[in-house]
């Protein structure tokens, strides 16, 4: 993404000069990892807006609903045979629990082991968690 000053006015304008237009963020993630580091994420690119509409977006992506609602209104499954699998507890494994669908949140992303417990215990709690895809591999192997 390249934002600059003008591309942040011209949303800016387009937001509060136009009553029909939707301000709309596809997450509001605050990071997200790359290459071993991480960067600003929509959530944070998006504040500069934000403040500056005094308006709220609306979230299109996770953790939000509206994904799986068109998720299912465009594939046929059975959300109860269905498991949401992810490395973020905010985003990837609440989606799944706002979705109704069971998750497995997997160790080697964003989410730490102090957000399962401890001080910094998270609110929300994964069905299954696995230290990576890896542990399915060690699981077949036992069959």
């Amino acid at each position: 993404m390249d934002a600059d000053y003008k591309k942040y006015a011209k949303a800016h304008t387009y937001i509060t000069n136009n009553p029909g237009c939707e301000f709309i963020l596809t997450n509001a993630d605050p990071t997200y990892p790359a290459g071993g580091a991480f960067f600003p994420g929509s959530g944070s690119m998006s504040a500069p807006l934000r403040f500056s509409t005094k308006k709220t977006p609306t979230i299109i992506g996770k953790p939000h609903t509206h994904m799986m609602e068109t998720i299912l209104a465009a594939h046929n499954f059975n959300p109860e045979r269905t498991i949401m699998i992810g490395d973020n507890l905010e985003t990837d494994i609440l989606f799944g629990i706002n979705s109704n669908i069971t998750t497995l949140l997997v160790m080697t992303g964003v989410t730490h082991e102090a957000q399962l417990s401890g001080e910094h215990k998270s609110d929300t709690v994964p069905d299954y968690i696995v230290q990576s895809m890896g542990d399915f591999a060690v699981l077949a192997d036992k069959k």
